[in-house]
């Protein structure tokens, strides 16, 4: 009864029923261009979070929703579904599909081994049914007149082809997930998801290679030595091909070459534009002073048809899926050759395994790493989130100078290697996560929260800052742990209302509006609320460290005081403007001073250097620091305040365009300093003699600090941070 239900509708009728398995951010497109695509309509979505589908559901006006896709395919009649889930769930929900007799439009990695997808074809053949990979990029306008013009031998037999895929790994997927992406969890790791686009386009004219060479390589981007950057030649019958994939080539390069007998031809998949170079009867030396202009014209015609195109919002992401969507129903209805072959799919399955076993270390050991550490004199036990930022790891390192034993709070794709050398204990989990922090803080006595996200969506930002601060409250109480020491910033003050010359206290006033001032000065603010209500509990202790700009350690040398573009450094208010600063080794002994005295609880400190000139820094540090020649453009308040009108009357065109309130200058602008007085009575703190002398020959010594190091370590120490590990 129930495959009589799920049977295919006959060719002749006029709409196919579709299903979407797997409702994230892919299924967006899916459900655009379904909609764009005759004869077809939605009818049921499912998701194991219905949240997902019932918003897609309101959006697209569908009416069934279903929380797995068995539910679905067992309540709705189906012509086709299209699986958008993770790949470790494609081959069951395709048989689930299939066995009722219902055609599969199948995301990239089809399956997690070749078995699975013949035998997924096998299932199909015998039960009438197509299925089709979603190899999108064979449908994409730029390579389709690529491949037209190729197959059409103008330019004679293909000889040799190169691919190049690069990709970011600050995709907000990527970075901002809990637990770990279920990318670096496919055979061939975070590899496995790219790899697949530009090895469908080069199996296309190449065929089953006869050999395959990997060289894969580390350049320490990813954690843990992953390879991160990978050449792969494939040696054809009649010609051979050379594909790099990596996460080092920045920009992200994405292109492929087809070089024939007598001409190539150049996709770039970044800019949607074709180079197509033929052999001619200048000699060689008139097509060097010639072949730049000839290139140049086709670039500008395919730039004017990308610039009409993007006008009538005809240049879309993912344009090769609006072409196979409807080629593989017109093959449903009437039959034909399936717009990707069975030998294609298989192949492709076939050839990634073979990568895979020659591409080196794929895949992350994220199992917690016991302690280590030689050489323990204090009893209390100290918890350190964010250990790995740029603050955390010279706590770290100070602790355990000191003697403490140390556990760190790491999550999964944090570069944990300074830390494994230290020998702490590693805990891996997420500060957003409650029960990772319940199980961190078990047996602790203090717990030091820097844990921040500086960079990231609006959500990222803001669920670190709050939801991480108000677990690690919650652990604290639970956990019975003695002192928790929080490490806010300055950004927590109102710079509205100081004037210049005002020296910052502990009591000046709090910032009322954060949200005007940006993202990472509203999630501070509330954190600190957060850690303001439990200043006065019996237990833990709390003390609040407010620092100033942290700089030393391979910071950034112009972060303090602008943006450096090219020679020119543009630099917010006038040269005599104050700069509130304070070296790292500073913070790191202000910590340590928190916690041996008992005169720093339930109480809020500043931690501040005296403050030095705009002028003064980049005199006494940039330019000793080998940027002698740099020129310094300071950019007075009244022209920053005419361009933050221009940028809110823009806003009203895309919301993409940055606001610049009044009171985000404010905090720019202000000349004002901190007062440390407080802490320095308490506890006796003093930071360091003439911070940029400090910094000089820091910065001298770089190469001699780091040389005890190995590489995979050296990069981490001499890169400036930007984001604390949330």
């Amino acid at each position: 009864m129930q495959a009589q239900r799920n049977q295919p509708s006959d060719h002749h009728s006029k709409v196919l029923n579709v299903g979407i398995i797997g409702c994230g951010r892919i299924a967006e497109h899916h459900l655009r261009f379904i909609a764009k695509t005759e004869g077809a309509q939605v009818t049921a979505l499912s998701d194991p979070i219905l949240a997902n589908a019932r918003r897609f559901a309101h959006q697209y006006n569908i009416p069934n929703v279903y929380g797995s896709d068995l539910d679905m395919l067992d309540s709705t009649r189906l012509d086709i579904v299209h699986i958008l889930t993770p790949p470790e769930y494609h081959y069951a929900q395709a048989v689930n599909a299939i066995d009722r007799g219902v055609h599969v439009l199948l995301e990239k990695p089809c399956t997690y081994n070749p078995q699975e997808l013949e035998d997924l074809y096998q299932r199909a053949e015998a039960r009438g049914v197509l299925l089709c990979p979603d190899f999108i990029q064979l449908f994409t306008p730029v390579f389709l007149r690529a491949a037209s013009l190729i197959d059409s031998n103008q330019l004679g037999k293909v000889v040799h082809l190169e691919s190049h895929l690069s990709f970011d790994l600050n995709d907000p997927e990527l970075r901002e997930t809990i637990r770990l992406p279920w990318r670096y969890n496919l055979p061939g790791g975070i590899l496995h998801d790219n790899i697949t686009h530009p090895l469908y386009m080069v199996l296309r004219w190449l065929g089953t290679p006869q050999r395959v060479n990997v060289f894969p390589q580390s350049h320490h981007i990813l954690p843990q030595g992953l390879t991160d950057h990978m050449s792969i030649m494939l040696e054809g019958e009649d010609c051979t091909a050379n594909i790099v994939i990596s996460a080092v080539i920045k920009p992200e390069p994405y292109y492929i070459h087809v070089f024939c007998e007598r001409g190539s031809v150049l996709v770039n998949f970044d800019t949607s534009t074709n180079v197509v170079v033929r052999t001619g009867i200048l000699p060689r030396f008139l097509r060097r002073a010639t072949a730049n202009f000839d290139q140049a014209c086709q670039l500008f015609a395919s730039g004017m048809s990308n610039l009409f195109k993007f006008v009538r919002r005809r240049l879309l992401p993912y344009q090769g899926l609006e072409n196979l969507i409807p080629l593989f129903y017109d093959c449903i209805r009437a039959g034909g050759e399936l717009p990707i072959s069975k030998e294609l799919a298989l192949s492709v399955a076939k050839v990634e395994m073979e990568i895979f076993s020659q591409a080196g270390k794929l895949h992350l050991d994220t199992l917690n790493r016991p302690s280590t550490q030689k050489s323990i004199t204090h009893r209390e036990k100290i918890l350190v989130t964010g250990a790995t930022g740029y603050l955390g790891s010279v706590v770290v390192r100070k602790l355990v100078k000191e003697g403490y034993y140390v556990r760190a709070l790491a999550r999964e794709l944090s570069h944990t290697d300074l830390l494994e050398q230290l020998g702490v204990e590693l805990v891996y989990g997420d500060i957003r996560n409650r029960s990772s922090v319940m199980e961190a803080a078990k047996g602790m006595d203090i717990v030091i929260h820097m844990a921040a996200a500086l960079q990231g969506s609006s959500e990222f930002m803001l669920d670190c800052a709050i939801e991480g601060t108000r677990n690690v409250a919650d652990a604290g109480k639970s956990c019975n742990v003695k002192r928790l020491i929080y490490i806010s910033s300055m950004s927590v003050y109102d710079y509205f209302k100081l004037r210049d010359g005002e020296l910052i206290s502990e009591d000046s006033s709090l910032e009322e509006f954060p949200q005007l001032r940006g993202d990472y000065s509203l999630a501070k603010r509330v954190a600190e609320d957060e850690a303001l209500s439990h200043l006065r509990d019996a237990s833990p202790n709390w003390t609040i460290l407010r620092p100033a700009a942290i700089v030393g350690n391979g910071r950034n040398v112009f972060s303090p005081v602008g943006s450096k573009i090219g020679k020119i450094l543009f630099c917010p208010g006038a040269a005599k403007k104050m700069l509130m600063l304070i070296h790292i080794d500073d913070v790191a002994a202000a910590i340590l001073t928190a916690i041996q005295s008992d005169c720093t609880r339930d109480l809020v400190f500043n931690v501040s250097d005296k403050g030095v000139s705009q002028k003064e820094y980049i005199d006494e540090y940039i330019r000793k620091s080998g940027y002698g020649g740099v020129r310094v453009v300071y950019i007075p308040y009244w022209f920053a305040s005419i361009a933050a009108g221009i940028l809110k009357s823009l806003r009203l065109l895309s919301r993409r365009i940055p606001n610049v309130s009044t009171r985000r200058l404010a905090s720019l602008y202000r000349s004002v300093a901190a007062s440390s007085e407080a802490l320095k009575t308490a506890t006796g703190w003093q930071p360091r003699q003439n911070l940029l002398q400090t910094l000089v020959g820091e910065r001298e010594r770089s190469k001699f600090i780091t040389a005890d190091y190995p590489a995979e370590t050296r990069s981490t120490l001499t890169k400036p941070q930007l984001a604390r590990d949330p």
